[in-house]
């Protein structure tokens, strides 16, 4: 047997959710003077309790400059998804999940923001996330000259809009 801390792995899911719906408010143009208050309501009213005073201002001020970052230097025209468009993943049809796509010229960049630090090493799960958001591409956008898929690290200093790098090309 093995013990399996299911209260962490829950509340890492409940803070990475809120800091994504934040983070994804803002980018559609919301304006939210305290991200932290924003953070802090949207884990209170899903139960979420921190172990004590200094665990809850590390982490929410620890994303709040996260999400200020990314937020900022984004200067990109994005595009949001709009239907629930699927895509044949070897024999499958599944939705992709992604949050955003960057149409510059004719080229596609389709991104999603992980609250994760990078890794320069990419679970099978996460390839075949990125492959089916390139499938999404050259379904939606079957005229493109290049298509790539993209994770942007709220917590990684260089993932920002200014100095997008594709993560893959397929």
């Amino acid at each position: 047997r093995r013990n399996i801390a299911l209260s962490t792995t829950s509340n890492h899911a409940l803070v990475s959710g809120a800091v994504k719906a934040v983070t994804l408010r803002m980018l559609k143009g919301e304006k939210i003077a305290n991200i932290t208050d924003e953070l802090n309501k949207l884990l209170e009213e899903k139960g979420h309790v921190f172990e004590n005073r200094t665990q809850k201002e590390r982490v929410l001020g620890g994303y709040d400059k996260y999400i200020r970052r990314y937020v900022e230097s984004e200067g990109r025209v994005l595009s949001f998804p709009t239907g629930k468009e699927t895509v044949n993943l070897f024999g499958e049809e599944v939705i992709p999940n992604f949050d955003f796509y960057v149409q510059n010229g004719d080229n596609i960049e389709v991104c999603k923001i992980k609250t994760s630090n990078p890794d320069s090493l990419k679970s099978s799960n996460e390839s075949l996330e990125l492959y089916a958001m390139n499938l999404w591409a050259k379904k939606m956008f079957p005229n493109a000259a290049k298509i790539s898929a993209s994770y942007y690290h709220l917590k990684g200093p260089s993932d920002t809009g200014k100095n997008a790098k594709p993560t893959t090309d397929y």
